[in-house]
């Protein structure tokens, strides 16, 4: 029995044990399906998959496929400290291992997403979540390689409107990671919504830890993905005045209790402050549930779907690479939302202005100053 062979006919094992691994999915451990001579691989950006993360939800869209086409399936986790070269190496494993399609996550892998397929014309891949790049960084396209991305810019600039109708203090902030293009863009379109509040409203609402037009002297938090580091830089935020605070640190987790966010500023009066987070609902993660009632709202991308329509393209030789098979998810197809409220209620006639400004941006009577829409 061939490697492919045995990996469908184990599909209730890959499920339960893929759902250890990501924590969700959309496989029932009694799928039944028919076997195909095609292999479907994922890449991951992190060493660990975090529920709800993108590499998390680009998982489950190649689990998707797995049940509904009968693909087989291959997982390899990033290294500990990951870069370029041993992001190279994992998509050289996943050639080797025979595989047709391969899906590469985030920004951190475009460079070597780029370098592999190039060397591997046969091999379809797909990007999740950014722009193919070389490795300087430059613009590419392949015909092997579809960029699956998200224009999280538009519910970002919702985001920015919702933190300054919701501030009491006057004073939000936002800050990434990094300073990689596709984290600036974003948390720019958010500053975006700050100012268009303020131009609506005549308030006067400021945005602290990226002030300034040039990202290189915003604040990160450092380290990708790691939730202490955007915790403690949050706190450092919210002593400088900030109520509400927009992060964009690749962990969608909190690292701590609600009661350790709550102080006190020096006129003695006790400060609750509050979140909008990205990628997934940050409210609904079992994760966060000891902090939830600090979350305001997240960003969301639905990225499954478009990983499993990939696999699916490839599966039937559909599959359009380059220029012309690039997917950008918007708010009027659904990829990327402003979540509703949960816990904390929105200021009085937010949630319809919101509603509102997801329409003029998907009509194009609000645009968006983002890296997307200056392709």
């Amino acid at each position: 029995m061939t490697d492919k062979m045995r990996m469908t006919r184990s599909l209730a094992l890959l499920a339960a044990s893929a759902l250890m691994i990501a924590g969700c999915s959309a496989i029932g451990p009694d799928a039944e399906v028919t076997e195909v001579d095609y292999k479907a691989c994922i890449a991951t950006s992190a060493s660990k998959i975090e529920t709800g993360s993108i590499d998390d939800q680009a998982l489950d869209g190649v689990q998707r496929a797995a049940v509904k086409q009968g693909v087989g399936f291959k997982l390899v986790l990033a290294t500990a400290k990951p870069n370029t070269e041993s992001y190279v190496n994992q998509l050289k494993n996943l050639i080797a291992a025979d595989c047709d399609f391969v899906v590469a996550v985030s920004h951190r892998m475009a460079a070597a997403t780029y370098r592999v397929a190039k060397a591997n014309p046969n091999i379809r891949f797909a990007l999740v979540d950014a722009e193919l790049t070389t490795s300087n960084g430059q613009s590419a396209e392949l015909e092997n390689v579809r960029e699956l991305r998200f224009d999280a810019a538009q519910p970002a600039f919702m985001a920015g409107y919702l933190a300054a109708a919701s501030s009491n203090t006057g004073v939000v902030a936002a800050f990434g990671a990094t300073r990689a293009p596709q984290i600036t863009s974003v948390i720019d379109a958010f500053k975006q919504g700050v100012e268009f509040f303020n131009s609506q409203d005549g308030t006067s609402v400021r945005v602290i830890g990226s002030s300034g037009d040039d990202p290189r002297d915003w604040s990160v938090s450092g380290n990708w993905g790691d939730s202490t580091s955007q915790t403690k830089l949050a706190f450092r935020l919210f002593n400088r005045g900030a109520d509400l605070i927009f992060i964009y640190g690749g962990s969608v987790v909190l690292a701590s209790r609600q009661d350790a966010f709550v102080f006190t500023t020096d006129e003695g009066t006790k400060v609750i402050p509050r979140f909008i987070g990205i990628d997934t609902d940050w409210w609904a993660l079992e994760a966060n549930a000891q902090v939830k009632s600090l979350i305001l709202a997240s960003v969301v991308k639905r990225v499954a779907p478009s990983v499993e329509t990939s696999i699916a393209a490839g599966l039937t030789d559909t599959f359009v690479g380059g220029a012309p098979g690039r997917s950008v998810g918007t708010l009027a197809d659904g990829s990327v939302s402003l979540t509703e409220a949960h816990s904390l209620a929105y200021p009085a006639g937010v949630a319809t202005r919101l509603s509102q400004l997801a329409t003029e941006i998907g009509d194009g009577t609000i645009v968006i100053d983002s890296s997307i829409n200056n392709k």
